[in-house]
């Protein structure tokens, strides 16, 4: 018999539903769905990222059938929380994914971030034919399915059309709107029956951090004058179409460089966030953005000081606060500096030189834990290039 991820580890893993009125509130813990995940999980991971925050997870537990039918019909977008034997949130996100094994059939609802139900499309207009003539590029108005929308939230898309018809009697792209968001209201499912392999239940969550949802909304401003990239990243902030992130910017650092504040591309709100985290601040710092507990925004420069250290000489991937207070796995963070204390041990220290420039230090860009006790740290050092290029409109 297989350990449970709480007998082996001591986490608790919950499950909520939600309740959306529609552009008005999102409600992630409306009603418990599932309190007991983790005594009944197999396997549990996540991954943290400096650029993103909680980024993915994934969780497998065992299930009668009649519960893994209820999780593939009604699972997708319900709120997971991960905590910690001792207390504190360490991870949170929502179903995007719900696969099943089931006798012969394996199954999988999703993704829910393919989901679109608020959709205009992007197009040349062809104006006449005999003589071809083509109009300046248009967007069509926007067109929504309520219904989807009050299960999932709304999901925006801006499609590219390409040159189409749309000559006073021919609306091309007004019949691919319909056509597209037809198409993509409701989440895909995938079924495969292997005759001969039966299997016990199980259940797979595909879990996504919150901040993918930035991905699904459209931000524009037609303001022109100058502002801070603090300001710009909070246009593309606020016009969240669901209200559910939170707007207690307690996290967030002021940046006073100063861009255009001019969005009118239909480019999606992490697009353009990425595009400032990029620019840094007047000195080239690099900053990094994610969301975390409470949907909430965390905007920063990264520290100059280390927070962990580890010996390579170790066998296990141990990782201890600079006080040498042992850090669970679960609990190691990304976006931050780990020392390596037993690498390079005869160089010379870097004295006022950054940490950056000092290969026994590591910046964490990403974190992957895997339980019970696996920890995998991916990282390195950064130039400051990336920022000034960024301010330039160039990419490192």
């Amino acid at each position: 018999m297989i350990a449970s991820v709480a007998r082996e580890t001591g986490l608790s893993i919950q499950a909520w539903k939600t309740t959306i009125v529609r552009g008005v509130s999102y409600t992630t813990k409306a009603q418990s769905a599932d309190p007991y995940l983790a005594e009944r999980a197999t396997s549990y991971d996540h991954i943290i990222k400096a650029d993103g925050g909680w980024w993915s997870a994934e969780l497998t537990f065992a299930a009668a059938a009649p519960l893994a039918e209820e999780w593939y019909e009604e699972g997708l977008g319900r709120h997971v929380e991960v905590h910690a034997p001792t207390g504190g949130l360490i991870w949170a996100g929502f179903v995007d994914t719900v696969s099943i094994t089931m006798g012969t059939l394996s199954a999988t609802a999703g993704p829910l971030l393919e989901v679109a139900n608020r959709v205009s499309v992007a197009y040349t207009p062809i104006l006449d034919t005999a003589p071809m003539l083509t109009g300046a590029q248009t967007v069509t108005v926007i067109a929504d399915d309520t219904d989807s929308q009050d299960r999932y939230g709304i999901l925006e898309d801006v499609v590219s059309g390409g040159e189409m018809l749309d000559d006073g009697v021919t609306d091309d792209a007004a019949k691919y709107r319909g056509s597209y968001i037809e198409e993509h209201k409701l989440p895909t499912t995938d079924e495969r029956l292997v005759l001969g392999a039966g299997q016990d239940v199980k259940v797979t969550l595909g879990l996504m951090g919150y901040v993918h949802l930035l991905k699904r909304y459209i931000t524009n401003t037609a303001l022109t004058a100058t502002c801070s990239v603090y300001t710009k990243i909070l246009d593309a902030l606020g016009d969240d179409p669901n209200a559910l992130f939170s707007t207690d910017y307690v996290h967030m650092a002021p940046n006073a460089w100063l861009v255009s504040r001019n969005e009118e591309k239909n480019r999606n709100a992490w697009a353009v966030i990425g595009e400032m985290v990029q620019i840094g601040d007047a000195a080239d710092t690099r900053y990094i953005f994610g969301v975390y507990e409470g949907q909430r925004f965390h905007y920063q420069p990264v520290d100059t000081e280390a927070k962990y250290q580890h010996k390579i000489s170790q066998a296990a991937m141990r990782v201890e606060l600079l006080s040498g207070v042992l850090v669970e796995p679960w609990r190691v963070e990304a976006g931050k500096w780990i020392f390596l204390s037993d690498f390079l041990a005869s160089r010379t220290p870097a004295g006022s030189a950054p940490i950056r420039r000092d290969h026994r230090y590591v910046f964490i860009e990403q974190v992957t834990y895997r339980a019970p006790g696996e920890l995998e740290i991916q990282g390195g050092h950064y130039s400051n290039l990336a920022q000034w290029l960024a301010k330039k409109g160039l990419s490192a």
